[in-house]
């Protein structure tokens, strides 16, 4: 086994920058709301920042098939030699998030994320699909390890394991606004 993030992590086109962009038009039409550092969602080990990350709700089913496609990829393709690991359950909902200019960004944490199991779904998540939505923004780098930082670029997305052998964070956003999503796979 390597333990390596090349190894591990494979960054994709996920949609066009016109579907990016067609999604940014749609999450600027609904309420967000700062993330609630308090909640038993804060999966990050950071204070309450002055300039909190925004949360929001929205559906989003073609983008949704996109990400069973490229979870799909990413198994059969990408870890083609690794066939203990053939197959997925299920996804989570999309959590929407957006960074103003002056966010702190999201502190170190792995996305050990537990509160999505409701107790008819058990377990934790096995890999992480992380999207950017636009790249026109300074900063909000993703650093893997506190030393590799990844830009991706509108319409891309990371997809990586969820567990702790893969500490991240989100850099603070200079200027512009940051839009991504995450969504989690077990």
């Amino acid at each position: 086994m390597e333990l390596n993030l090349d190894r591990y992590m494979q960054q994709t086109k996920l949609i066009s920058a016109e579907q990016a962009q067609q999604v940014i038009n749609n999450l600027d039409k609904v309420a967000w709301q700062d993330f609630d550092y308090k909640g038993p969602e804060n999966i990050c080990v950071q204070d309450n920042p002055i300039i909190p990350y925004q949360v929001c709700d929205m559906e989003e089913p073609d983008l949704a098939k996109q990400i069973d496609r490229v979870v799909d990829s990413y198994i059969t393709d990408f870890l083609k030699d690794i066939p203990w690991f053939s197959y997925w359950n299920g996804k989570t909902r999309f959590y929407w998030i957006k960074y103003p200019t002056g966010s702190s960004g999201m502190g170190v944490h792995a996305d050990h994320v537990r509160n999505i199991f409701d107790g008819t779904r058990r377990g934790i998540p096995t890999l992480t699909v992380l999207g950017l939505l636009n790249d026109d923004y300074e900063g909000g780098e993703l650093e893997f390890f506190q030393k590799t930082k990844i830009k991706p670029k509108q319409g891309e997305c990371l997809i990586f394991p969820s567990v702790f052998l893969f500490p991240h964070e989100v850099l603070p956003i200079t200027s512009g606004t940051r839009y991504s999503f995450a969504v989690w796979i077990w």
